[in-house]
């Protein structure tokens, strides 16, 4: 799964590609994936991004102590983000 550095709304967070703003809602800015479809809001997108950045980061750093927690901690956000895809719009 491909995954940005940095946090973003604008991206995806399924897949990481680069939404489209296809509408507003009362207060957000709802976005779409041209790849795979997921729409979010781009405030929630962006969180979700940035503790998947979090999470990621510490696997990168190669931490024996974090790394197996930060792994399953990154598989249940993609399982959870799957089974809840309407989520990040509400």
């Amino acid at each position: 799964m491909f995954r940005l550095g940095r946090a973003s709304g604008r991206h995806c967070p399924r897949c990481g590609c680069k939404g489209e703003e296809v509408g507003h809602a009362k207060r957000s800015r709802i976005y779409e994936c041209l790849r795979c479809g997921l729409e979010w809001d781009r405030d929630k997108g962006a969180l979700y991004n940035l503790a998947y950045a979090y999470f990621a980061g510490m696997i990168r750093e190669e931490s024996d102590d974090y790394m197996a927690v930060a792994t399953r901690i990154l598989k249940a956000m993609s399982e959870w983000l799957e089974e809840h895809k309407s989520a990040l719009t509400r």
